[in-house]
């Protein structure tokens, strides 16, 4: 047996040493970021080095020399599980949708929900009160006013009810130009953190020739805390729509947005600064030019569908024929094509903006917001009853008697046509309380005791209780009296409001397992960080004993071998 040499031991103890101290380092790493949004734990991945036979040796090795040369740091490791990643992107995106979803459902239900806001149908009731009150007493003047009263009263709930209606549009606008904003600023961080990994791999790799003959990165260093931040982004942009990812070796990562072969577009390219995808110029990385999409929307041709100064806007908005809103991706100064996805907060704005409540369209993948029930189809539900209640009234009160000059009731705004927002009392009904009254005038006026004929105001009672009337809205039709077609408004907002809150909960269940899935394998955990340290301690102390062993016995061979007969 030969005599190893003399440093062979130096070379273990100096690797072990290493390894420790760097396993230390990244704990201390890990510990600090134990709060830190996104932070992946890290760990250094180990080998053993073993023994291998050169060509210039004369003579084999012998199972006894069969020792290693110690351990070798193959690098710093992020704990993470890719496919939990895309899983969690995909609820994500789900949650957005009906996270968003539940911001305008949940604005529209306080404003519509009778439980927590007396609005329509309590005006109703009243208004039928009056009537029936004045029916008893048509001879008397004070309940012809008050009935009139009670009427501007219901026409001002209606209008006050469209007016907030375009507050609930201004601030679902104000939300989707927020989330665009955010959308773009992630794009732009992700191109960003692209370049620095990629100028890192770079510098740091070695090249090699791929099958076809071009040029890739082979190994290379690339910053765990910049491929956190960058997961951290594709997290945020999940929960605004669809995305995918495609990876590539030199370190970039291209980002698509949107669904379908169609309608997906590449929001960011990970291959910029590339050329033709080859690297054979690798100091194209150093001088990268950012590239990446936006996306952009003009609020303004939105709400000039809702102008109440243009006299047409109202019955555009609420038409199931007209345009439906969308996002477009920005070229140059002009909009380009619209932004389509099948889920995220995007989506969510789409239907709470677009939503007419026809099921049919959820068979295209570009109409499909349009299925759902939105601020156009419940406003549709309010127009419809301020039209067909002024033309019924109207109609009644005018229905060419001899007893009274008759006239409308109710008229709009001026320019306009008659619906929620412009429906008011007329400017002849003001005038003249007793226009209500089916009667001659001139008779009640010089002989208190003359009676009134009342058949005019019973007429409007019973049309107002009529339940074979059928008002139109949206893609449907209401047969019931205008109670009813209260209630029903009522309970359509409640059934959509339940609705989107199961699948928030489905949803939000969901992601929140995925959450703690992904949590149990890349968050740090303090108890077992301790435990690392105080083992990598006594590894380090261990491997720093073994180096004064060696020391020991380097003394021994150098200054105490053949001292005796000296």
């Amino acid at each position: 047996m030969s005599l190893r040499p003399t440093f062979y031991g130096f070379e273990l103890g100096r690797s072990a040493l290493a390894a420790n101290q760097r396993n230390i380092d990244i704990t201390g790493q890990n510990i600090a970021n134990i709060n830190t949004p996104g932070f992946s734990r890290q760990r250094v991945n180990l080998a053993a080095i073993g023994v291998g036979a050169l060509e210039t040796w004369r003579y084999a090795l012998s199972p006894s020399d069969n020792v290693g040369l110690g351990v070798d740091m193959l690098g710093i490791q992020r704990v993470r599980d890719e496919f939990l990643d895309v899983r969690f992107w995909k609820d994500n995106s789900d949650l957005g949708r009906y996270s968003t979803r539940w911001g305008g459902l949940d604005a529209l239900e306080m404003l519509l929900d009778e439980f927590t806001m007396p609005n329509l149908q309590e005006g109703l009731f009243r208004y039928q009160d009056a009537l029936q009150e004045l029916a008893n007493n048509a001879d008397n003047i004070e309940y012809a006013k008050q009935a009139m009263s009670i009427a501007e009263t219901l026409t001002r709930t209606l209008n006050k009810t469209a007016v907030d209606i375009e507050t609930i549009i201004n601030d679902q606008l104000l939300r989707l130009e927020l989330v665009v904003k955010n959308i773009n600023h992630a794009a732009a961080s992700i191109d960003r953190i692209n370049k620095e990994l990629r100028t890192q791999k770079v510098s740091t790799g070695v090249f090699a020739n791929d099958e076809n003959g071009d040029q890739i990165v082979i190994g290379g260093f690339m910053s765990n805390e910049l491929l956190d931040e960058r997961d951290l982004l594709l997290d945020e942009l999940s929960s605004y729509g669809n995305i995918r990812i495609e990876k590539y070796t030199e370190g970039g990562w291209s980002v698509f947005f949107g669904v379908g072969d169609n309608d997906e577009v590449l929001l960011v390219d990970g291959t910029r600064g590339t050329g033709d995808n080859s690297i054979s110029e690798p100091n194209v990385y150093l001088n990268y030019e950012g590239y990446f999409n936006l996306l952009t929307f003009d609020r303004e041709s939105y709400m000039s569908i809702y102008d109440p100064t243009e006299p047409d806007s109202l019955d555009d908005f609420d038409t199931i024929d007209r345009e439906p809103f969308r996002v477009t991706w920005a070229t140059g100064d002009s909009a380009g094509d619209d932004v389509i996805v099948n889920s995220g907060q995007i989506l969510g704005f789409y239907e709470i903006l677009n939503g007419i409540g026809d099921v049919e369209e959820l068979n295209s993948l570009e109409t499909m917001d349009r299925a759902a029930k939105g601020i156009p189809y419940f406003l549709s539900m309010v127009n419809a009853f301020a039209i067909n209640f002024a033309e019924r009234m109207n109609d009644v009160n005018d229905d060419g008697s001899d007893f009274s000059d008759g006239g409308d009731l109710f008229e709009s705004s001026e320019g306009m046509d008659i619906n929620a927002r412009t429906i008011k009392i007329s400017d002849a009904w003001r005038n003249d309380p007793y226009l209500i009254l089916r009667t001659d005038r001139e008779n009640l006026e010089e002989n208190p005791n003359y009676a009134a004929d009342n058949s005019n105001i019973l007429r409007m009672i019973n049309e107002l209780k009529r339940e074979d009337a059928q008002i139109e809205y949206a893609n449907s039709v209401f047969t019931g009296s205008f109670l009813q077609f209260a209630v029903s408004l009522n309970s359509e907002i409640t059934i959509e409001v339940n609705y989107n809150n199961k699948q928030l909960a489905i949803s939000d269940g969901l992601v929140l397992s995925l959450e703690n899935l992904r949590d149990s394998i890349k968050s740090v955990n303090e108890d077992e960080e301790a435990m690392n340290l105080m083992k990598f301690s006594r590894s380090y102390n261990a491997a720093a004993r073994f180096m004064t062993v060696l020391d020991e016995m380097v003394e021994t061979i150098v200054n105490r071998l053949g001292i005796v007969g000296r």
